[in-house]
């Protein structure tokens, strides 16, 4: 069982679940409302949120993004959660694009996209995003958190979203100016246009340079 509700969280890592339950999602919702609010309230809340909103036993695990190492049982992720001392002077948690679905009478799998923004102990203020998987059971009529998977996205990825970020906002006015195609080529690459749509990735044709008419010094002619 363990084996086969490893392999299906991995495997829901790599899609967002297609088949989602929109009545569960709405049961599953005030999870993740209670966990923002218990972060806003004391960024070393989680402590609490252990408490209130995971299963108390010892089939229970945590697969963070920062260890090499998951933490199986209560003892282990209880000191995770718990841990003897503040480690935060501020913490703040925001999730979005909740899908979930049932894998077993209750027994549900849900996923999220997580942004957080954090000032650790002795560290410079910083961000992230990744990506969660919680396997759910319910109890007494309440949805716990029996597993929880954080997911980071790659380096490569990361620092994607930092330079974009990052990037001017009147970039796009200067680039118009520049080169007057500037907006038929963004609309037509279809590269960008997968990235919008949240399009599946697929091979990239054989790149070739775009014809400039604007004497800007790139090639007037297209690669062969």
């Amino acid at each position: 069982m363990k084996t086969f509700t490893a392999f299906f969280v991995w495997l829901t890592m790599l899609t967002p679940l297609a088949y989602a339950d929109e009545q569960l999602e709405k049961e599953i919702q005030p999870i993740l409302d209670r966990m923002a609010e218990i972060y806003r309230e004391d960024p070393n809340g989680s402590r609490l949120l252990f408490d209130e909103l995971w299963l108390q036993d010892e089939n229970i695990l945590y697969l963070s993004e920062q260890f090499v190492n998951s933490f199986y049982g209560y003892g282990p992720v209880a000191a995770y959660w718990k841990p003897n001392w503040n480690t935060l002077y501020g913490y703040r948690e925001q999730y979005t694009n909740l899908r979930a679905t049932l894998i077993a009478p209750g027994i549900a799998l849900a996923t999220m996209d997580l942004r957080y923004d954090m000032h650790a102990v002795t560290r410079t203020p910083l961000a992230g995003v990744s990506k969660l998987t919680l396997l759910l059971r319910k109890q007494e009529g309440d949805w716990k958190i029996q597993q929880f998977y954080e997911t980071p996205m790659s380096l490569l990825s990361q620092a994607r979203l930092i330079h974009e970020a990052a990037l001017d906002p009147g970039f796009a006015d200067y680039a118009r100016a520049q080169n007057p195609q500037y907006d038929e080529f963004v609309e037509t690459d279809a590269s960008i246009a997968a990235r919008k749509d949240g399009a599946p990735w697929a091979p990239r044709p054989p790149f070739r340079l775009p014809k400039w008419n604007t004497g800007s010094g790139a090639t007037d002619e297209k690669s062969d």
